[in-house]
C-alpha cells in the first residue's frame, strides 16, 4: 500500500482542521524531524563509499 495514501489523507485532514499556514508549519516540522533522524542514523553516517566513477561511456558510438 505504501505511505502516500495515508499521508495525503492526513494532510487533507490537517488542512481542514488547522488551516493552510498551520498545516505547512506542521508538515515542515515533520520533514525536518525526518531529516534530522536520517542524518543521525548510524546506517547513513557509516555508509560505504561508492566506487570512483571513470569517464562517461560514449554509448558504443565511435
Amino acid at each position: 500500500m505504501g505511505v502516500m495514501p495515508p499521508a495525503s489523507l492526513g494532510a487533507g485532514w490537517l488542512l481542514t482542521v488547522a488551516g493552510a499556514r498551520s498545516s505547512v508549519l506542521v508538515l515542515a516540522a515533520v520533514m525536518l524531524g525526518c531529516a534530522v533522524a536520517a542524518s543521525l542514523s548510524p546506517a547513513v553516517r557509516r555508509a560505504p563509499a561508492l566506487p570512483a566513477a571513470g569517464p562517461p561511456d560514449a554509448g558504443g558510438r565511435p
